[in-house]
């Protein structure tokens, strides 16, 4: 994500830097100047939604890591005969857990539903910084 302010020449052509900004915002009669605090909102709340979406993006794969490492654990130890595991219960209790739309299997609908809450928990209220974030956070997320 870049960010780039507008070029102000003072001098120049007889055209001031003022004028030129004026002109660049539609007039000396533009909404809030230069930058309308919307802008500036949406701005903001896009670079905080990118951060978000890096973070959860981390948060995410060292779960995936750490569930990873324990399955590996847990099958090595049941192969050596220490301990039993009732596969089947254990498939039962992640789709109780994980399966958002209660269709009996974890697919990309509900991955799609638990990325969508963790985005509206930690977007804003107001309509643009509401879609600054979300833009944001789904290009953090998806590692661009």
């Amino acid at each position: 994500v870049e960010l780039h302010a507008p070029d102000v020449v003072a001098g120049g052509g007889g055209e001031s830097g003022a004028s030129k900004l004026e002109a660049a915002d539609g007039g000396a009669g533009g909404a809030g100047g230069p930058l309308a605090p919307e802008v500036v909102s949406g701005g903001a709340s896009g670079v905080l939604g990118f951060s978000c979406g890096r973070a959860c993006r981390a948060a995410e794969e060292a779960a995936a890591l750490g569930l990873g490492a324990a399955f590996v654990c847990a099958t090595l130890l049941s192969r050596a005969g220490y301990v039993a595991i009732d596969h089947s219960k254990v498939e039962k209790d992640l789709v109780s857990l994980l399966d958002h739309n209660k269709d009996g299997r974890i697919d990309r609908d509900d991955y799609a539903f638990a990325l969508r809450r963790v985005a509206s928990a930690l977007g804003g209220h107001g309509v643009s910084s509401s879609a600054g974030f979300a833009a944001g956070f789904v290009l953090g997320f998806m590692g661009h």
